[in-house]
């Protein structure tokens, strides 16, 4: 895994927001990346900070203009290890 993605994956390791990170590893402000997608830039505000779901066509355009997978914008799936009794 490269550095960038190290420090990508790593920050979402630690519960940011996947949005809000591959958004700020793009350079690009929230204006911006509205404008390019076509999503109201308080709806991707709200998307970005987790306070509405975003619809899995918000979320293509999204991940089309940073140039990463749909999957990166996803949360990971964080599983336990079983607690022995």
């Amino acid at each position: 895994m490269s550095g960038i993605h190290h420090c990508i994956a790593d920050r979402i390791a630690k519960g940011e927001q996947p949005l809000r990170v591959w958004r700020e590893q793009s350079a690009m402000t929230i204006e911006q990346l509205a404008k390019r997608c076509g999503v109201d830039q308080q709806r991707l505000l709200a998307i970005e900070t987790g306070v509405t779901s975003a619809e899995n066509q918000e979320l293509e355009q999204i991940a089309t203009v940073l140039g990463i997978h749909l999957s990166d914008l996803r949360p990971p799936v964080i599983i336990e290890d079983e607690i022995p009794w």
